[in-house]
């Protein structure tokens, strides 16, 4: 008489004999609206819901962990711990795309996100333990965030695509009519451009429309100056003393003249 049987840990805990399923009493096939295969008492167990087409796993004192629905939709009622391997996404129901295989690396502690059956150089995403992350064209990086500075970095433009408002601490955005805007709100100044060597070169004093040029200036494509001194006598010439005094306060010159 042909036997089949289900061995657990030197137990049997199924035999199908000429037809006939025979469990020992910790395995029980509830009856009823579910359907419940319970092992071990009320453990853990299985249970099929009649008519929704879900299956449910649940835990000790029957709390749901897991749902499976008729459309082959899984949800988690908690987290998702994999140990080893990845997490496999398919692609799209049309067929589109390659999906997508989530892994950690047990060395690095890096959470990569990579292109269905891929390898690290097809990485999209990934992200470290230190707060590091990035985005990867295959192995191109397109833009990364650097461990705990918050640093920026991209090899492509940033492009803004809306306008920034009064108030903005630092902003960067474009209007149809303005084009670039830059707000800043400093104690001294609300934007300044910097050099190489981090020296103010363009400034715009807080709350102000005014601009300041730290250096020399060239006007009309002439290379930038040092300003110059006007000597000479005036010669008793008020027009000539106001104008050169102007032009001093303005900063252009230095008035070495005389009476």
């Amino acid at each position: 008489m042909g036997q089949v049987s289900l061995i657990v840990n030197s137990l049997a805990v199924l035999s199908v004999t000429a037809g006939n399923v025979t469990a020992p009493p910790n395995i029980i096939w509830g009856t009823g609206s579910e359907g419940r295969l319970t092992y071990g008492g009320n453990d853990a167990y299985l249970d099929a819901i009649n008519g929704a087409g879900q299956l449910h796993f649940r835990t000790a004192g029957t709390a749901l962990a897991l749902t499976l629905d008729a459309s082959q939709n899984a949800t988690f009622a908690k987290d998702l711990d994999i140990a080893d391997g990845y997490l496999h996404i398919k692609q799209n129901t049309n067929g589109q795309g390659d999906g997508l295989d989530i892994t950690r690396s047990d060395t690095s502690s890096t959470l990569s996100i990579y292109k269905g059956g891929g390898t690290p150089g097809d990485a999209i995403f990934q992200l470290n333990d230190a707060g590091a992350f990035a985005f990867y064209n295959n192995t191109a990086t397109l833009m990364a965030i650097l461990e705990n500075g918050g640093n920026l970095t991209t090899i492509g433009k940033i492009t803004a695509g809306g306008a920034t408002g009064a108030g903005a601490l630092a902003a960067m955005g474009r209007s149809a009519s303005l084009g670039l805007m830059l707000t800043g709100q400093g104690s001294t100044n609300d934007v300044t451009i910097l050099n190489d060597a981090n020296a103010a070169v363009i400034s715009i004093p807080t709350g102000t429309t005014g601009v300041t040029f730290a250096g020399a200036v060239g006007f009309n494509a002439t290379a930038p100056l040092t300003k110059p001194a006007i000597i000479g006598s005036r010669a008793g010439n008020a027009a000539l003393a106001d104008l050169l005094t102007q032009l001093a306060s303005y900063g252009l010159i230095t008035d070495s003249t005389s009476a």
